[in-house]
């Protein structure tokens, strides 16, 4: 009896045992399908943060290179501007050739200025002279008519006292 009852408990061991396996095998499967989702999900949050991180990447790419294209074309501008004050702009040499004949006719013109002033300082002298001689004779001539002027008020009052004494 005591076999049967081994048997039996054997049995009951194995069927136990087995039950549990099977349980343990759910539970597995359950944990593996659990985790098999939670990477999955992980793998497709971390696909869409780096779908979002490329197109921001892409976007700022774009950016930068907008802003580059731009600031090129500024300094391709500034560069065609001094090209054309390059080609506006006269040399230094003829600037000093320019200069050195300005200064020549500026000399000369210094030269004529000093003649000029010494004429007209010679000829104000003269008129200056001739004013005087006129003052001169203006002065004689105003003297000569006080002189008149006095006779004949002289003549006048006489012809008067004789006219008054006659009458």
């Amino acid at each position: 009896m005591r076999r049967r009852e081994i048997m039996t408990l054997l049995a009951e061991i194995e069927r136990r045992n087995s039950a549990l396996r099977e349980e343990i095998d759910k539970r597995l499967a359950q944990r593996f399908a659990d985790q098999q989702r939670a990477v999955d999900a992980a793998l497709a949050a971390q696909e869409k943060a780096t779908s979002a991180a490329l197109g921001a990447a892409e976007r700022a790419v774009l950016k930068a290179e907008s802003a580059a294209e731009r600031r090129f074309e500024g300094v391709n501008e500034f560069r065609q501007t001094l090209a054309d004050q390059a080609t506006h702009f006269i040399p230094r040499a003829e600037v000093q050739v320019e200069l050195a004949s300005l200064r020549g006719k500026l000399a000369d013109l210094g030269g004529l200025q000093q003649a000029l002033v010494s004429g007209l300082a010679d000829k104000i002298a003269g008129v200056e002279k001739g004013i005087s001689r006129f003052r001169d004779r203006e002065a004689g001539m105003g003297l000569s008519a006080k002189i008149v002027t006095g006779a004949v008020s002289f003549v006048a009052v006489l012809i008067g006292i004789y006219f008054a004494l006659h009458k």
